[in-house]
């Protein structure tokens, strides 16, 4: 029988031992997570380098490439430009990341410097070649990226006189857009309106559950709404206003059931008292906040402004597309569009293949496919958007429709390859074969 000092000792033994064990265990899964994590970043060093060096033999092969350049701050609030390379490779445009500059200040001299620096390092061409292969710069119009006297177009064009520059097309439109709508103070307030509900529904899980009870009691559709603005500036508000109409019955419900359930009177001994319905868990703030809704919602204005801007907006986000297709053509002074159309027999089918033989040539089209797949790559995707909403605008037809006969016409020109009969493959016929 052990003596209580030995039972103690031993004790000790037992803790000390299982420590010792724990920090082992520890230090090897510090040491586990460290290779880990290291091969994780060798892994991404050689997925880089290798896409690195792809980019290099493409941009060096070509005669020409243009840059897109963005701004952004990382996480420790230092500005950073985000370089791309937009080129045609085999007659197919190709956008490819180049780098993440860290500028310092946000100066037309430092992004310049940064936008040379990064070509001459990452594509390992001479300041000589980036401006002899230099066609085009693309950029937001903030003033020091298209300042006239000292932007970096500017700058960039002392160096390559010929170098177009383009302020982005979606940043236009938003701005634009803005520009008609800002001295009417009822739209800034509708689209505070929209603000207001999004913020009303993704900070409470309560309201969304309880417009998804409205919905699914009405049999529609379940949507949460979205907020206006962001990355995709037009698109946005449409999502958001698309939605909006879409769950409105709903919408309407549910914000009629919260006044309800937080003014529930009582009379009690001949006074009134108000209290919240048993169990409901909806505060007075989320009462105030859908008595406005409501009142705005139900207003004539709204309404009628609401149904007025998803007209407008659907008109500048969708059908720009196909003006797009219209204004290319004209543009190359060719009577393709409307020979397509006469030859497909008012069959949507045949319209969008008679469209793919205008913009691409036989070649690309044997050699790709609609949505890209591990063999075939994807066609370009303006385009084909752009052709698919022009088919659209003419016949009623569905989206995946459209991309089964982009695939078949494709499918058609591989077997045509493959037995060796011969294409015509002019070269005249494809839009898409310049580095817009």
């Amino acid at each position: 029988m052990l003596m209580p000092l030995q039972r103690l000792n031993n004790h000790s033994l037992i803790w000390n031992g299982c420590v010792l064990l724990m920090r082992r265990r520890a230090l090897m899964s510090e040491c586990l997570t460290g290779l880990i994590s290291s091969a994780v970043h060798e892994f991404i060093q050689c997925i880089a380098e290798e896409q690195q060096a792809i980019l290099q033999v493409s941009v060096q092969s070509e005669n020409f490439f243009s840059v897109m350049v963005d701004g952004t701050t990382d996480s420790s609030v230092t500005e950073a430009e985000i370089i791309y390379i937009r080129q045609a490779v085999n007659g197919v445009v190709a956008v490819n990341f180049l780098a993440y500059v860290n500028i310092g200040r946000g100066t037309a001299q430092n992004i310049s410097n940064a936008i040379i620096q990064a070509l001459e390092t990452n594509l390992h061409l001479t300041r000589q070649t980036i401006f002899t292969k230099l066609v085009g710069f693309g950029s937001d119009g903030a003033s020091v990226m298209t300042g006239c006297k000292s932007g970096v177009g500017t700058l960039l064009k002392k160096e390559q006189p010929l170098l177009f520059t383009l302020h982005c097309m979606a940043h236009r439109l938003e701005l634009g857009f803005k520009g008609i709508t800002e001295d009417n103070t009822f739209m800034a307030t509708f689209t505070e309106l929209l603000s207001s509900i999004y913020n009303f529904y993704h900070s409470s899980a309560l309201n969304r559950d309880n417009l998804k009870t409205s919905c699914a009691a009405l049999g529609i559709m379940f949507l949460v709404p979205s907020r206006v603005g962001g990355t995709r500036w037009l698109p946005h508000t449409m999502q958001a206003l698309k939605k909006l109409w879409s769950i409105y019955p709903a919408l309407m419900q549910h914000l009629e059931q919260v006044q309800i359930l937080v003014s529930k009177i009582v009379e009690v001994n001949d006074y009134f008292c108000s209290v919240n319905a048993t169990g409901s868990g909806v505060s007075s703030d989320s009462n105030t906040k859908a008595k406005g809704f409501l009142k705005k919602l139900t207003s004539r204005k709204t309404i009628l402004l609401g149904s007025f801007a998803i007209d407008v907006i659907d008109i500048l986000h969708t059908k720009d597309m196909c003006r797009y297709v219209k204004i290319l053509l004209q543009l190359h002074k060719s009577n393709k569009l409307e020979e397509a159309i006469d030859q497909s027999n008012n069959s949507p089918t045949k319209l969008i293949r008679n469209l793919l033989t205008v913009y691409f040539t036989p070649s690309v089209l044997a050699s790709s496919s609609c949505g890209g797949t591990r063999k075939f790559p994807c066609l370009n995707r303006d385009v084909i958007a752009a052709c698919i909403r022009f088919v659209q605008s003419q016949h009623k037809i569905n989206r995946s429709v459209s991309v089964d006969a982009i695939n078949d016409k494709c499918a058609n020109f591989r077997r045509k390859r493959n037995t060796n009969t011969s294409v015509n493959d002019k070269s005249s016929n494809a839009v898409v074969n310049e580095c817009l």
